[in-house]
């Protein structure tokens, strides 16, 4: 059996095959490999199962392709997505998101606000109860769209913390 050697015991005939080798590779193909990662990693925005019911309807073919013309520009990469980074990329970026949360805090507290000062001016909804009504309604879907907001957000940083753990595995 061979003994175990390290790469600096290898000498130099290792390091004369490595060049001559790279006379032989195309380098192209180095070059533009960056190209595919890009591909791998734009945010999903079809769904990729095929059904029975897609094959036995033909529903693919219905919408295929049937012009001469080239596709748009950056058409094919928006097909095909394998990893997104985004639970939902139409909702838009973490800072859009939050924000839109501090839209819905602010627009809570100035309706809040005007309430107050219609009640001092005696221009109020007719009965009191109504007033308590509309800010518990207002308040509760503030509420719900925060958390969904934040729940998002949530599952943003998993999706990203999960894309990290696939390149890493992927890279070796």
């Amino acid at each position: 059996m061979a003994e175990p050697r390290t790469i600096d015991n290898l000498g130099l005939g290792p390091s004369i095959r490595w060049a001559q080798d790279q006379a032989f590779i195309d380098q192209s193909i180095v070059k533009e490999s960056s190209f595919v990662s890009l591909q791998t990693t734009i945010d999903v925005s079809s769904p990729f199962f095929s059904s029975e019911f897609d094959l036995l309807f033909q529903i693919k073919q219905r919408f295929a392709p049937w012009a001469l013309m080239l596709a748009p520009k950056g058409f094919n990469m928006q097909k095909m997505r394998l990893f997104t980074y985004q639970a939902i990329p139409s909702l838009g970026s973490e800072e859009f998101l939050s924000s839109q949360m501090q839209k819905i805090r602010d627009k809570v507290a100035l309706n809040k606000e005007d309430r107050i000062k219609r009640r001092e001016e005696g221009r109020g909804a007719e009965f009191a109860w109504e007033d308590e009504r509309e800010e518990e309604e207002e308040q509760r879907e503030s509420k719900t769209l925060i958390a969904l907001l934040e729940y998002v957000h949530v599952l943003d940083i998993l999706m990203a913390q999960i894309n990290a753990r696939r390149s890493q595995y992927s890279k070796g």
